[in-house]
C-alpha cells in the first residue's frame, strides 16, 4: 500500500511538474518578446541621438538587453569584424535563425526579428527609425497574442496537468 501512495504522489509531482515547465517556457517566450520589443527601441535611440554606426550601435544595445538577445548580438559584430563580404542582412539572419530555439521564437516571430536586419546600417537615420518602429509595433502585437494565449492557458493547463496525472494514477492502481 505505501508504495502504491508513494507512486501514486510521484506520478502526480511529475504532472504538476511538466505543467509548471509548459508555463515558464510561455512566460520566457513573452518574456523574450518584450526584450527583442526593447532592443528594437534602444537601436533607434542609438541611431537617433548617438547617431553611431550598426556595429557601435549594437556593441552598445547588447549590455542593456537579455543574455540570450546579447550573445547574438556580439555574434553579429564578429561576423562584420571579420570583413568576409558577407551582407548586414545575411549575417543578421543567420545569427538569430541559429538561436532561435535559444530566444523561445516561432517562425513568425523570427521572421519579423530578421527583417529588423534588413534596413539597418545602410538607410538615412530618418528611415531606420521607422523601420525599427514598425518592427517594434508589429511585435508588440506578436507578444500582446501571446500573453492573450498564455492567460487563456495558464488554468486550462492547471486542471489538465492534474486530471492527467489521477487518471495514470487510477490506470496504475
Amino acid at each position: 500500500m505505501f508504495l502504491k501512495l508513494t507512486g501514486s504522489v510521484c506520478v502526480l509531482v511529475a504532472c504538476v511538474g511538466f505543467v509548471r515547465e509548459i508555463l515558464r517556457t510561455g512566460n520566457l517566450h513573452r518574456k523574450m518578446l518584450e526584450s527583442l520589443i526593447e532592443m528594437t527601441e534602444l537601436l533607434a535611440a542609438e541611431i537617433r541621438y548617438e547617431r553611431l554606426p550598426i556595429q557601435d550601435a549594437l556593441l552598445q544595445v547588447q549590455k542593456k538587453v537579455r543574455p540570450e538577445i546579447s550573445i547574438v548580438l556580439l555574434h553579429i559584430v564578429e561576423q562584420m569584424k571579420k570583413g568576409s563580404g558577407t551582407e548586414f542582412v545575411t549575417i543578421w539572419e543567420q545569427a538569430f535563425r541559429e538561436a532561435q530555439k535559444d530566444l523561445f521564437l516561432k517562425s513568425e516571430e523570427l521572421d519579423e526579428v530578421c527583417r529588423i536586419g534588413k534596413h539597418l546600417g545602410f538607410l538615412d537615420q530618418t528611415q531606420q527609425e521607422q523601420h525599427l518602429k514598425g518592427c517594434a509595433k508589429r511585435l508588440q502585437r506578436m507578444q500582446e497574442q501571446v500573453q492573450k494565449e498564455l492567460e487563456e492557458k495558464k488554468r486550462i493547463y492547471r486542471y489538465l496537468g492534474m486530471a492527467a496525472g489521477i487518471f495514470v494514477i487510477l490506470v496504475l492502481v
